[in-house]
């Protein structure tokens, strides 16, 4: 791993260390966006939320966290996208909604 991605690493897992360090955890959800479409989530363990931010860095993508009636929410998203607003990660809810835009482009699901 180069200089640059290890302190990119380092800092983020300083910030979060930071933000936890007053706060309880009672679970964590991962939720990964590709893009503007409806996100992935997985529920992960949370002595395994360092690993991940280490990994999803690692990757390449970009990370971010939020905290919401005691449950920790990691925002995962790829480079060149829009950082997904913290209402969007606890819905997990897509930042566009495409069957919205279609809709309204005179566009149906053929149903």
């Amino acid at each position: 791993m180069n200089l640059e991605i290890s302190t990119k690493i380092e800092e983020h897992l300083h910030a979060f260390r930071l933000f936890s360090e007053d706060k309880i955890f009672s679970s964590c959800r991962l939720v990964h966006y590709i893009g503007v479409d409806r996100p992935n989530a997985i529920d992960i363990p949370i002595r395994e939320v360092e690993r991940e931010i280490s990994g999803c860095l690692a990757e390449g993508f970009l990370i971010g966290w939020l905290y919401n009636k005691s449950r920790l929410f990691l925002w995962v998203q790829e480079p060149g996208f829009p950082i997904p607003p913290f209402e969007k990660v606890i819905e997990e809810e897509a930042l566009v909604d495409i069957d919205s835009l279609l809709r309204e482009a005179g566009f149906t699901d053929g149903a």
